[in-house]
């Protein structure tokens, strides 16, 4: 298996954030999530990677990351996976549509014989995408930005409402288009969910430049590569899109049995929303 980067953006590099979160936790000796298929990925990018110019890839090439950072990515992958598996129990023959899909490989992980899958990123991504992973069965592959609404009448036909995975994309978008975007799905997918992660907007307007500085400063990536939207509470997110409803919310600081004694901030409403997921309805 041999990998070329081309084009890839500021925002899109972040896709081997997650990637090798879960190739690192994957190959540790008490995993809390088990990624055989980011393994053999990542194996075709060390010969690449170690010879880049680029201080981002050469900074991969070593393997390591923040362990705090790395137990975070990947509870929030295992919370998607999680939410995945229900809502195929449900709906067998449901879609499931990874927004900015990067470097996921959830349908390996998650697929179960029947539903239909729909990947979804930018022209660099979905290239490199198609290098490293061979067709999956019941898999459509789109390229386009997730601003551009073209995308909507390209899905496939489904009988049964939906499932949007957008794990690690909506804190990078502007925020103006990105409620756009949330408003238009809500017209268009009625009855169809959407799992996101957001960032706290008191966060992003206060401490963002903490996520710019570990962005560009210590994994080399470029400007753009920071957060642009926030979201104060559940309750703004259903007020700014009409009719979407919260069904659950999720924080990294819920699983007290993971991170031990650093649970207790999840008492602490602003701290516990400064990253987290929420699961809704259209």
């Amino acid at each position: 298996m041999h990998a070329e980067l081309k084009g890839l953006g500021d925002i899109s590099e972040t896709l081997f954030l997650p990637f090798y979160a879960r190739v690192i936790e994957s190959r540790s000796q008490r995993p809390i999530l088990k990624d055989p298929a980011a393994e053999a990925l990542a194996d075709a990018f060390l010969p690449l990677f170690y010879h880049s110019e680029r201080p981002l890839y050469r900074h991969f090439s070593r393997g390591k990351m923040n362990p705090l950072m790395v137990k975070a990515l990947v509870l929030r992958t295992r919370y998607f996976d999680q939410l995945t598996r229900h809502y195929l129990q449900r709906f067998p023959q449901g879609q499931v549509v990874s927004l900015g899909v990067g470097l996921d490989t959830r349908f390996s992980r998650c697929d179960n014989g029947q539903a239909t899958w729909v990947e979804l990123d930018l022209p660099p991504v979905m290239a490199l995408r198609a290098q490293l992973f061979e067709s999956a069965p019941r898999t459509t592959r789109l390229t386009q930005s997730v601003l551009e609404h073209l995308w909507f009448e390209a899905l496939p036909p489904c009988s049964v409402p939906r499932l949007f995975l957008a794990e690690g994309l909506f804190m990078y978008l502007p925020e103006t288009e990105l409620f756009e975007l949330l408003n238009a799905m809500q017209t268009a997918f009625t009855e169809s969910e959407l799992v996101c992660e957001m960032a706290s907007h008191y966060f992003v307007k206060n401490w963002g430049w903490v996520i710019r500085n570990i962005l560009q400063n210590h994994f080399h990536m470029r400007d753009q590569a920071a957060f642009h939207s926030g979201l104060g509470s559940a309750q703004e997110l259903e007020k700014r899109v009409a009719g979407l409803k919260v069904l659950d919310e999720w924080s990294y600081l819920d699983e007290k049995q993971e991170l031990k004694m650093l649970s207790w901030l999840r008492l602490i409403p602003l701290i516990r929303r400064f990253m987290w997921s929420l699961h809704s309805r259209f």
